[in-house]
């Protein structure tokens, strides 16, 4: 959900994932007035014609690790671009999980909203209204998004919207086997240069990956003279993440809504209750961890930010995401990857056609009391079109990318910058307000995804295979030559172990987990309270000092689902996944 320099950045810019306010007090600004409201003058496809649009500022959100240009920012160039091209000033507010909930319940929403990933905020938004219905503008402006993303827009109506379109989708994919990706993606990565560093022992299973990182953490700080250098660590600002996401998906596992997730033979399984399954397998490794002393107190109480910091200053020696470090501070040799045999599953090796995206979280809607829903369906279309949507992903035409003999393709110093990784120094030194000290990811959050374009190259020109050879950096190299002359980046070698039959990853995609209906507003927040208390617990878990400690506190967590009703909304969930299979067979048709 996500691309760099630093972890920070590979986060900062490409996370995981919204808001302003059109609503009660109204952000929403126009030099227009009233009479003009409709007066759109269209241009292909529903989408706008700049220099005949009268003038407006719609409030875009954006969550917070993707966005912090709040406010109107007309100093950075992409933002001219669009307002030149539609008349459009884009006023950002960027938030949290926490202000996106006081938003909604304040009915303060902005006019362009991208939903948080919080299912009950979201139900809350739509059944109160605060969601405008967009089929009919859908119908008169938005004739590419409906061509780009047809099956999410038929989930959007039929399953979550009950016959009433809301919400667009957004991340959805396309399959392409042939390019592996860098790998930036979620499970265990680990210090390789460490790694190698202490004779680079087998790994055959998750005990001997411990006592591997527990080596790596013994070296580390022999070799810094530091007792605080910890081989795994977490934070706490993106709620279950770092649990439900990481050792479940180093398993072949995926996360769905209300807590649930996809086993690799399709099945759905819930987190908290399933008291042998993955999840709770998960949570007993951070506690044999801990036991062992290589896990980090700090992780249950600190944020993403310090978590970051801790990566990039060798302080924390495994990264639940792939990313480049810091190796100015850490050396030139510094590099994470997944070591070999430490997963059973290495995941998104390949972009896996997901014809549905994100579903109900990083959509885009229209706020209900926008002042021109017109205007803002024509922009979020006009996004869609192949050079716009190249626009908001890589900068502007002619300063950052251009066509060359038929080749949409990154120029000049962008594209040295990021085959250096120096793309937050581009961004602060050019003012594109994609990347750099302030940004906002709008390709991500303003697009349907990835879609076919019209001369068959990607939208992320930063995302040819070519690109990623020669932008890798000298320690990724390094890694990659390890297993094969002709590698250069992560990907390559995934590849190559997935070939070779010691790893796998998933390339099919479970369309029925994501049509699995909205459940009863009482099965929606049980599962939201359940979380909260996993959250507000998982310290005495983790923490335990011993086993049959673990298992007490195993033991008071699941009594404490069971009291609040979660088995029964588990079991609501489940039988809607049993009918979603069966919907199912008609979007595989």
């Amino acid at each position: 959900m996500k691309r760099m320099g630093t972890v920070a950045l590979a986060l900062s810019s490409a996370i995981l994932l919204v808001l302003s306010s059109c609503s009660g007090g109204s952000q929403t600004t126009a030099s227009a007035t009233d009479d003009n409201k409709s007066s759109e003058i269209r241009g292909t496809e529903g989408s706008v014609s700049g220099s005949a649009q009268e003038p407006i500022t719609l409030t875009v959100g954006i969550q917070a690790a993707n966005c912090n240009l709040d406010g109107v920012n007309q100093d950075y160039t992409v933002l001219q671009k669009i307002t030149e091209e539609t008349g459009v000033t884009l006023s950002f507010v960027s938030y949290d999980k926490d202000k996106y909930t006081v938003l909604v319940a304040g009915d303060d929403l902005p006019d362009i909203i991208n939903t948080y990933s919080d299912d009950a905020a979201n139900l809350s938004a739509m059944q109160s209204g605060q969601f405008l219905p967009l089929d009919d503008l859908l119908n008169e402006y938005g004739q590419t998004i409906q061509e780009h993303i047809p099956l999410a827009l038929k989930w959007s109506k039929d399953i979550y919207g009950n016959g009433t379109t809301y919400l667009l989708p957004t991340n959805v994919q396309i399959s392409d086997e042939s390019n592996p990706e860098k790998v930036d993606e979620c499970t265990f990565n680990a210090r390789y240069d460490i790694f190698n560093a202490i004779g680079s022992p087998e790994i055959t299973d998750d005990d001997s990956y411990l006592e591997v990182l527990k080596q790596m953490q013994e070296y580390a700080r022999e070799q810094s003279g530091s007792d605080d250098i910890y081989a795994i660590s977490a934070w706490t600002d993106w709620g279950t993440w770092p649990y439900m996401i990481d050792y479940p998906f180093a398993y072949g596992y995926m996360n769905t809504s209300y807590n649930q997730l996809i086993s690799p033979d399709g099945e759905l399984v819930s987190a908290f209750t399933s008291a042998d399954g993955i999840f709770w397998q998960g949570l007993k490794f951070f506690n044999k961890a801990y036991q062992m002393g290589i896990f980090d107190p700090e992780g249950l109480t600190q944020k993403f930010d310090q978590y970051s910091n801790k990566v990039n200053t060798g302080k924390v020696l495994t990264l639940f995401l792939a990313g480049d470090i810091d190796t100015d501070t850490l050396g030139e040799d510094a590099v994470m990857a997944i070591l070999p045999g430490s997963v059973k599953y290495i995941p998104a090796v390949y972009n896996t056609e997901s014809p549905l995206g994100y579903n109900a979280s990083n959509a885009r809607a229209i706020n209900a009391n926008c002042k021109y829903p017109e205007r803002a369906m024509q922009f979020l279309n006009w996004c869609e079109e192949t050079e716009n949507a190249r626009l908001l992903t890589n900068g502007v035409k002619g300063s950052e990318w251009d066509v060359i003999d038929g080749v949409p393709q990154l120029i000049g110093d962008y594209k040295q910058a990021v085959l250096d990784g120096t793309i937050t120094q581009y961004g602060d030194s050019h003012k594109t307000g994609l990347t750099g000290s302030n940004f906002a990811n709008l390709g991500r959050y303003l697009t349907s995804g990835q879609f076919s374009t019209e001369d068959g190259y990607p939208i992320d020109l930063s995302a040819t295979k070519q690109i990623k050879e020669e932008g890798a950096s000298t320690a990724v190299k390094g890694f990659a030559k390890d297993y094969g002359s002709d590698l250069y980046y992560r990907g390559e070698v995934y590849d190559k172990w997935i070939k070779e039959g010691k790893a796998q990853t998933i390339t099919s995609y479970n369309i029925a987990a994501n049509l699995i209906a909205t459940p009863s507003d009482e099965t929606v927040t049980t599962t939201s309270k359940a979380q909260e208390y996993f959250m507000a617990n998982v310290s005495k878990i983790i923490l335990a000092a011993s086993d049959d400690e673990f298992e007490t506190e195993k033991a008071n967590m699941l009594q404490a689902f069971t009291d609040m009703g979660l088995d029964k909304a588990d079991q609501e969930i489940q039988d809607l996944f049993v009918t979603a299979q069966q919907v199912a067979k008609d979007y595989k048709n």
